[in-house]
């Protein structure tokens, strides 16, 4: 357990249920930000670049690491709009990114139009690790939002992309605390559309992830 990433809540492992938590530290995921679970984040980039996107909204951003990554391979002619319940990633990326006038963070939820509307056309939604608390196991959320496929489809219509990336825990996991109560979401709507699948398995907590390139349909 000592050689995996995990996520620490107030500087301490997790070994429960995880909630999902509307203000939290940076530190509170910081093994997101680290090498170990970077091929994720490469992977959205690869989706990026390969098919030209560049309307993107990046759901449950954090610091929106995708920025980083595609502008250290010279992709910079984009507009991008992330945004987090969190305020205090937020703060922080809005700092890193304050020149970048085509780069905007926001402190908010899927349910507030201000939040949601932007003024240039979108052609790929990020949802990393987000559909998995529209579960009822997620009661605040799930009150607010309902299921995963409700929220997907309410985005969807409201943005119409080219593309969705999806990025989600598979259910087998290795590296897991035997106290972890560990829920999934059921891929398979996800799957019925055209798409990509790539799996990961890295050395992390809940290290099995799948990211899926959804194709919407025009």
């Amino acid at each position: 357990m000592n050689e995996i990433l995990w996520p620490k809540i107030d500087g301490k492992p997790v070994t429960w249920k995880v909630k999902m938590k509307k203000e939290y530290y940076i530190e509170d995921m910081g093994y997101l930000d680290s090498a170990v679970a970077r091929p994720i984040f490469d992977k959205q980039a690869d989706i990026i670049i390969e098919n030209n996107l560049q309307g993107i909204v990046d759901i449950g951003c954090r610091m929106g690491l995708v920025n980083e990554l595609l502008h250290k391979r010279k992709y910079t002619n984009y507009n991008y709009m992330g945004f987090d319940t969190s305020p205090i990633p937020i703060d922080q990326a809005n700092e890193d990114w304050v020149l970048q006038e085509n780069i905007n963070y926001r402190v908010g939820t899927w349910d507030d139009e201000k939040v949601l509307k932007v003024d240039f056309n979108v052609d790929t939604l990020i949802m990393s690790g987000v559909l998995i608390y529209c579960q009822p196991c997620h009661e605040e959320f799930y009150k607010e939002s309902g299921h995963h496929t409700e929220l997907f489809d309410k985005l969807v219509s409201y943005y119409k992309p080219k593309n969705v990336i999806i990025q989600e825990t598979l259910a087998d996991q290795t590296n897991i605390h035997p106290d972890n109560k560990h829920e999934t979401i059921d891929l398979n709507y996800y799957k019925s559309f055209d798409h990509k699948f790539y799996e990961f398995d890295l050395p992390m907590w809940l290290g099995h992830r799948a990211v899926i390139d959804v194709r919407i349909p025009e």
